[in-house]
């Protein structure tokens, strides 16, 4: 999960941890090696990291397999189930897509059908993540008051045209 917050975004170790599986490129200085503590599957990958370098953040605004918490913050259990589905169904299809192909078709698929396999799995991880945590069953901490987010929505100052009356 990662979450944009004033020219900055803090991402979750495990979504770092996971960058080397999707063979994709990435700044070096986002390297996952720096992160290798962390790649274990239990709490510890819970933890943020804050880049503020205009590379790193541009990096991770296009990784669209890690999930933005200001996207899915206000979501509700039905609408997170609707997503787990959704990518649960994108995954069987692709995995029946792959197993029906011929050899050839195997060999031509095989770098995108891991990539799209990796890429959904973790979206769900975060989607699972964030269900666990509306649900209270598990604790995140986040790498601030959580809250601020929500302050910092724009507000939207209403236009007013005067008439002329004569």
């Amino acid at each position: 999960m990662k979450i944009f917050k004033d020219g900055e975004v803090y991402v979750q170790a495990f979504d770092i941890a996971e960058i080397n599986s999707l063979k994709c490129p990435y700044p070096s200085s986002i390297h996952p090696e720096r992160f290798k503590d962390y790649i274990c599957y239990d709490r510890k990958s819970w933890v943020f990291y804050k880049f503020s370098n205009p590379v790193e953040v541009n990096y991770f605004k296009m990784a669209d397999w890690i999930l933005d918490y200001n996207d899915i913050k206000d979501k509700s259990i039905k609408e997170l189930d609707a997503m787990r589905s959704k990518l649960q169904h994108m995954r069987i299809k692709k995995r029946n897509f792959f197993l029906d192909a011929s050899s050839e078709e195997r060999i031509k698929t095989d770098r995108d059908y891991v990539y799209e396999m990796n890429r959904t799995f973790f979206m769900q991880f975060d989607i699972d993540l964030i269900y666990s945590y509306k649900q209270n069953e598990i604790n995140i901490e986040f790498p601030f008051d959580i809250e601020e987010l929500d302050k910092e929505k724009p507000v939207i100052k209403k236009k007013t045209i005067k008439k002329d009356v004569e």
